[in-house]
């Protein structure tokens, strides 16, 4: 039914621009009209029970009379374009002072528009129309949450934004990241959620949340921004800090699935850098989720990854002796008969299954040539939270022993088989392998947070022999070495002797402050430190300090060789010599330790060690 409208509504002022001024949006009065009715800005929210509305009028030519003075009309229409209430004002010119105050009537809840005509005589001179809302109670934007923190290039991330509405009320939302409007849709409908695929060029990506009380009409949407928003922004890198739930350390684990948001294998074996990022290919339609603090991909039961690769390859470099797989996962209803991992040879030689039974136990299968055995579990699985499981094998003179661990909590180990001749190295390395899902389907249902394969991490050296790599801090490992992020360290060794040369290169110097400490039998005293800060190089060793000339561009080839009592420091083209004893150095590692001011990563690559004859 329309209605009219009395005193107090929207506030309106009518601009009278004289043609040699700027108007009120900064343009040239040439191309505007020689009057505006400006009003509330489109998308203001409204209280139902009061919506103040004054009229005022103003100009830059105070004295000038007007040969005929302007009408103003103002029409409220509904979403479907019915008016609900109008007033018409006659004689609307710049002396009239504060013109009376207009009352719309007390409308329902709901998107409207506000319709502003201003003609002299019969001459329409301007027109305008602004949509509001009548709403009740507050609707604020509190923040907007990126999960993980910080994404990897082309990797799929969570965007929440956290809002206050009244209840009930289902607000349209809509998200734009650098300019382009990316989703719109009702908060019942996930709006205040978005999933975003970050771009391949690292960068900081701004973002903007709009939120409207009501939804446009269906089929179209709202041209203007929301006066209600918010704003932040969208890291992407590509060095990503691991939370205290994530499996770690990366270089401890022959393959590491993190699953933010993409196919990763952070682990240190050789053959995954055939397949560039990521060598899992989905099965079904595995979905990113966030599941209160659990980030990873939904399985249905029917949804998982494969690859064409036995992920337990035993003829690695070095190859796999003792392991855990390891499961970072939030299961969800069915829990029973679901198969979690399976992987088998080319040859069928080695098959190993892990799988719930009809109880929600957990359980392996393991088959080796004709033999077959099962693995049980004496933990259940408990659905809607995250649980942490891992299965190792340990070698134990020609015996493979098996032993499952809970939450942390490990069971008996039991005999799993006797191995033959060759180790484990007889069942190759060709085959395929399945994660969240087996052969036959009837996979996992939840999110599944992480996967692992992790060992004793060694590699070797030159003249072949295994050495120990462990880390501290932030490390990440590459194709070709490590990044080490501030703060962090890297280990290699010890060695059961003073190697012959130790040979390296450090990447991305600028502004780097970073120690080499060559360390002994007493690992908290190093015999040598060479340290770089700001542009200055120096070596401290036997009670004496060395000037070392400062690498030129921004990496360094380092390599020490002993020589009877001396230690040669070459220096990409300068070689310093040092006399230090031996007699300390019945073990031998180094330390790369990267200060925690420094401002970039810095990158570790191209090791080699060559042993003493």
């Amino acid at each position: 039914m329309k209605r009219g409208l009395s005193a107090l509504g929207i506030l309106l002022l009518l601009w009278v621009g004289g043609c040699s001024k700027e108007s009120f949006f900064g343009e040239s009065a040439a191309s505007e009209p020689e009057a505006k009715v400006l009003t509330i800005p489109d998308g203001t929210i409204l209280s139902s029970s009061e919506i103040p509305l004054s009229l005022a009028v103003t100009t830059d030519v105070k004295k000038k009379e007007l040969a005929e003075p302007y009408a103003l009309s103002a029409s409220i229409l509904s979403v479907d374009g019915t008016e609900v209430a109008s007033v018409t004002l006659d004689r609307v010119n710049p002396q009239s002072g504060p013109l009376p105050a207009l009352i719309p009537p007390q409308l329902p809840p709901g998107t409207y528009t506000l319709q502003l005509t201003l003609k002299k005589g019969s001459t329409q001179t301007y027109q305008n129309r602004v949509t509001f809302f009548v709403a009740e109670g507050p609707y604020e934007l509190e923040r907007i949450s990126l999960f993980p923190p910080s994404v990897l290039p082309f990797s799929t991330a969570i965007v929440q934004v956290a809002l206050r509405i009244p209840s009930p009320s289902d607000p349209w939302i809509r998200w734009t990241i650098q300019g382009k409007v990316v989703q719109e849709k009702l908060y019942s409908q996930g709006g205040a959620e978005l999933r975003w695929t970050s771009p391949a060029k690292e960068g900081v990506y701004p973002v903007r949340v709009d939120l409207f009380p009501h939804p446009p009409k269906e089929g179209t949407t709202y041209s203007f921004a929301s006066p209600t928003y918010l704003t932040s922004q969208l890291v992407v890198s590509s060095t990503v800090g691991l939370q205290d739930t994530d499996l770690k350390p990366e270089s401890s684990h022959w393959s590491l699935f993190h699953f933010m948001g993409n196919l990763k294998d952070s682990g240190y074996r050789k053959n995954k850098a055939e397949y560039g990022r990521g060598h899992l290919k989905e099965i079904g339609s595995p979905q990113v989720l966030l599941k209160e603090t659990v980030f990873g991909y939904y399985l249905d039961g029917k949804s998982g990854f494969v690859t064409e690769q036995f992920l337990l390859s035993f003829e690695g470099e070095p190859p796999l002796e003792s392991f855990s797989l390891r499961f970072r996962l939030r299961p969800e209803a069915p829990v029973e008969d679901r198969t979690w991992f399976e992987t088998k040879t080319k040859e069928g030689t080695f098959h190993l299954k892990i799988h719930t039974n009809k109880d929600k136990k957990i359980e392996a299968f393991l088959e080796v040539g004709n033999s077959r055995i099962v693995i049980p579990s004496r933990g259940s699985i408990q659905e809607g939270r995250a649980q942490q499981l891992e299965l190792s094998f340990t070698q134990e003179a020609k015996m493979l022993r098996a032993m499952w661990s809970l939450e942390g909590i490990s069971e008996d180990p039991v005999g799993a088989f006797e191995l033959p001749e060759g180790g484990l190295s007889t069942f190759g390395k060709e085959g395929i392998s399945w994660i969240g899902i087996g052969e036959e389907g009837s996979g996992f249902v939840g999110v599944l947070d992480e996967f692992g394969i992790r060992t004793e991490r060694s590699s070797s050296t030159g003249m072949g022999t295994k050495v120990p790599i462990r880390t501290e801090g932030k490390v990440e490992q590459t194709a070709s070495g490590y990044i080490l992020s501030p703060g962090s360290s890297f280990y290699y060794g010890p060695l059961d002797s003073l190697p012959q040369e130790i040979s390296l290169s450090i990447e991305k110097l600028a502004n780097a402050g970073v120690e080499i400490r060559l360390l002994g039998k007493d690992v908290d005293r190093p015999w040598a430190i060479i340290s770089g800060k700001e542009g200055k190089w120096n070596i401290t060793a036997g009670g004496k300090e060395y000037t070392l000339p400062a690498p030129t561009g921004d990496t360094l080839k380092f390599s020490i060789r002993k020589d009877r009592e001396t230690v040669t420091v070459s220096w990409n083209e300068v070689s310093v010599s040092i006399v230090a004893s031996s007699a300390e150095h019945e073990t031998f590692s180094f330390q790369i330790y990267h200060a925690p001011t420094a401002v970039h990563p810095l990158g570790v690559k191209d090791i080699r060690v060559v042993s003493q004859n």
